[in-house]
């Protein structure tokens, strides 16, 4: 790590350095290169360390909830799917005190009918309307997933505490979860409209400036959305994201005010 990349601008609070984003954990080029992402977050950790920032700023990585994650309904029963690669990092992350970071998208869960947000949903609804689209974003008022004596509204929640569950499972129950993306696309996909990217991350930060989930009450969860601009050289479906257009013009309203 080039110190003058952080310790050049005081101005700004350098958080986390997160090595890696969306890494996968079960195809072959992970298999082949994880003794080396190991190694570049340990590096990265020294050269922290050496400048005495490693109280300041934790060095992570950004995994994918639904990736990493089996067995994830309801939550309670979720794992992590490779436990070898995920166990070298949450001990990594444990011997650091840093936080275990991950990537939650309901979007993708209801656009793509995953188990998060279950079809039966609207199957057993006795309500007109998508009752999985308003648990994806945050418009359901009253619990539509059970988990033993834990109830969820909304797909957020408990993505969240399924990552919660899978930590307690592999002895980690210390970490805590920060959620580095999560967000709305406006156009590209299903349900895709600027109208339901402002509900949902509207809805997102009303929701965490309250308590934290269902499974960890008292513990906010610290969260980024994604993204402040489009990023029009991916997919169709991953460049409409932004807050933002290119020319600086916000699509929607949005507010981080108290």
């Amino acid at each position: 790590m080039d110190q003058n990349n952080v310790q050049n601008f005081p101005d700004i609070n350098f958080r986390y350095i997160v090595v890696g984003n969306g890494v996968p954990t079960q195809d072959q080029h992970s298999i082949e290169y994880r003794e080396f992402l190991l190694t570049a977050m340990k590096n990265i950790q020294n050269a922290v360390s050496s400048c005495g920032l490693q109280n300041k700023i934790k060095v992570s990585i950004a995994l994918d909830h639904s990736v990493i994650l089996k067995q994830i309904r309801p939550p309670s029963n979720a794992e992590f799917d490779d436990k070898y690669f995920i166990g070298d990092i949450i001990q990594l992350l444990k011997n650091n005190n840093a936080p275990f970071i991950v990537n939650i998208h309901p979007y993708y869960s209801y656009a793509f009918n995953k188990p998060e947000i279950p079809l039966e949903l609207n199957k057993d609804s006795q309500t007109s309307g998508d009752i999985r689209l308003r648990y994806a974003y945050f418009r359901s008022p009253s619990v539509l997933v059970k988990d033993g004596q834990l109830g969820y509204k909304n797909a957020f929640d408990a993505m969240v505490d399924a990552v919660y569950s899978a930590l307690e499972k592999a002895d980690a129950s210390s970490l805590d979860v920060v959620v580095s993306e999560t967000g709305w696309p406006t156009a590209g996909g299903p349900q895709a409209t600027a109208y339901n990217a402002r509900l949902y991350n509207n809805n997102l930060i009303k929701r965490s400036k309250s308590n934290g989930s269902p499974k960890r009450p008292k513990k906010p969860v610290e969260t980024y959305i994604y993204n402040l601009f489009d990023e029009n050289q991916r997919s169709e479906m991953e460049r409409h994201w932004g807050i933002f257009e290119a020319n600086k013009q916000a699509k929607y309203p949005i507010t981080f005010a108290s």
